[in-house]
């Protein structure tokens, strides 16, 4: 009974407070769901349409403050290049439309964040009949939040698509213009690994869902060709419809999107965490009472 109760106040005591502020810099993998590329068949939702040859590169910086033992808040900034391409799918209509577009962006978000599993400090080594805790040094979380992005589709050749105006926005008959910053809703896992009090090294994953349509600049249907050139050059018009076929499947009002699917991004990163140790006024760090009682190893 008195080891039980000793380990419970021990587990329950308020250590984790001296480190709950950390500093995260994070680099890996992004990709896109978006109209263009995709798998050999029609447009498929969420991941069954992933194109994996299409991952690209982003990096992050982020702070985290944990509000309570397991529940922490995160505030990041993400950089990413995400892309998409039909000339990678052997779908008929896909292959046919001829797009491809590439995109940089910029994600600022706030999570909260449960702590499944978290790590415990404990003893080092496993000496026989010392009372001390013993140590776990992998943890795992989820999170969700909401973010907000900017992004710049491009061909291929980096040519800005947006000015172009290839659905004929603005318009009669067109859609309005769309905004080059959006929401995003982030959510999705991760796992620590305990390296020492102070360093943790993360594996993270997580998918955004957006409420734009046009990363790729492609959502709705052909718009009249001369029509595009009067109004914004010739360059409009061969953006709009590169189309291997233009007279089978790529007529004006022929279907060139999916507007009731929006578009959206993920990252998978490898993530360096530094916890700051709270410091008291004499700038040391804080000292945790422990009992004097027993051995420390």
């Amino acid at each position: 009974m008195p080891y039980i109760v000793d380990a419970q106040l021990f587990r329950g005591s308020n250590y984790w407070r001296q480190y709950r502020h950390e500093i995260c810099f994070g680099g890996g993998a992004s990709n896109s769901l978006t109209e263009l590329g995709g798998r050999d068949r029609a447009g498929s939702d969420f991941i069954y349409d992933l194109e994996p040859t299409l991952t690209k590169h982003s990096f992050s910086l982020a702070y985290r403050y944990f509000v309570k033992k397991n529940i922490a808040i995160r505030t990041s900034i993400f950089y990413a290049q995400v892309s998409g391409d039909d000339k990678l799918t052997n779908d008929i209509y896909r292959k046919d439309r001829n797009l491809n577009f590439k995109s940089p962006i910029v994600e600022l978000s706030l999570v909260g964040e449960y702590h499944l599993i978290r790590e415990v400090s404990g003893s080092r080594y496993k000496i026989k009949g010392s009372r001390s805790r013993k140590s776990f040094s992998v943890s795992m979380y989820l999170f969700a939040g909401l973010g907000a992005f900017y992004f710049d589709p491009r061909t291929m050749s980096g040519t800005r698509l947006k000015p172009l105006h290839t659905e004929g926005q603005g318009l009669s008959g067109g859609p309005k213009n769309y905004s080059s910053v959006n929401l995003a809703v982030p959510g999705g896992l991760g796992f620590r690994y305990s390296i020492n009090t102070k360093w943790r090294l993360s594996l993270q994953g997580g998918y955004r869902f957006t409420t734009t349509d046009y990363l790729d600049d492609v959502s709705g249907t052909y718009y009249n060709e001369s029509d595009l050139i009067s109004a914004y050059g010739q360059a409009s018009a061969q953006a709009a419809n590169p189309s291997i076929n233009p007279d089978t499947f790529s007529y004006p009002g022929a279907q060139r999107g999916d507007p009731s699917d929006r578009d959206g991004y993920m990252f998978a990163q490898l993530q360096l965490n530094y916890k700051l140790v709270k410091k008291n006024k004499y700038g040391r760090g804080r000292k945790i009472k422990t009992r004097r009682s027993m051995p420390s190893f």
